[in-house]
């Protein structure tokens, strides 16, 4: 299995966003890499929305500027997800 992001790693704000991800095998993944028209197909049949809030977060977090914070980031998936 392997993590594939909704709206592409590039999309810096919201890169490391739980949400911003799917797990996919690795035929699927490199299938909608190169089929992006089909990822969308996909992400609008399985998971409604969510390219849409991904995007709007994206634009919301780049408004309000400044950096990632990769520490924080870091203790929040330790003290959440581990």
């Amino acid at each position: 299995m392997q993590y594939a992001h909704v709206i592409s790693r590039g999309a810096r704000f919201i890169q490391y966003e739980p949400d911003n991800a799917v797990c996919l095998c690795r035929d699927c993944h490199y299938y909608f890499t190169m089929k992006p028209g089909q990822w969308s197909v996909w992400l609008a049949a399985y998971r409604p929305g969510l390219h849409d809030r991904m995007a709007l977060l994206e634009a919301a977090r780049e408004r309000q500027g400044g950096g990632v914070d990769l520490a924080a980031i870091i203790e929040t998936y330790r003290r959440e997800y581990v």
